[in-house]
């Protein structure tokens, strides 16, 4: 026997934490075992959302994924795995959150492509693609004006119930100047 001696862990459930509404590893994710036989407490997400826990005996366990550095803007997944002499794949534990998809078009019906669609008072904003659709997830729930604002300083608004683990859709149209 030597001075040394090798540990060797063996990982029994590893996975990967995505945004619910755009499939996009969630880096920073807190994902612990809250059922089970043996509770080894909570993982965090490396930057490209994934996870594991070590040496757990067979059986059931409940895992649940939030982000809390969100507060609000995410809720709670939770999925029971099984894990037995073969390391169990959880798959991607799609974590909720409130998002907004839509179009910008102009009165004509044309698409208003590049406008840029802001959701007022949130500091959230992205670019209509070509054909004028966008999208933005993690956003604060509640009551949220979105506005689409084109580059001559036409712009148009709308409202919309943003809630946690519910897309919500707009169509904002531009009449033109």
């Amino acid at each position: 026997m030597t001075a040394w001696e090798e540990t060797v862990q063996r990982v029994a459930i590893h996975g990967r934490v995505v945004s619910g509404a755009t499939g996009e590893p969630i880096p920073a994710a807190r994902v612990a075992v809250v059922g089970g036989a043996r509770v080894p407490g909570a993982a965090v997400t490396r930057e490209d959302g994934t996870f594991w826990f070590s040496d757990l005996p067979a059986g059931s366990y409940t895992l649940e994924a939030s982000l809390p550095s969100a507060v609000t803007r995410a809720g709670i997944v939770r999925v029971t795995v099984a894990v037995a002499s073969a390391p169990a794949a959880a798959g991607d534990l799609r974590l909720p959150v409130a998002s907004v998809s839509g179009t910008v078009r102009l009165d004509s019906g044309d698409p208003a492509p590049y406008a840029r669609v802001v959701v007022v008072g949130s500091g959230e904003s992205t670019v209509a693609g070509a054909d004028g659709s966008f999208a933005l997830a993690g956003l604060e729930p509640g009551t949220r004006t979105v506005r689409a604002d084109l580059p001559n300083g036409v712009s148009a608004t709308a409202s919309v119930d943003l809630q946690v683990g519910a897309a919500a859709a707009v169509s904002l149209v531009v009449t033109a100047a």
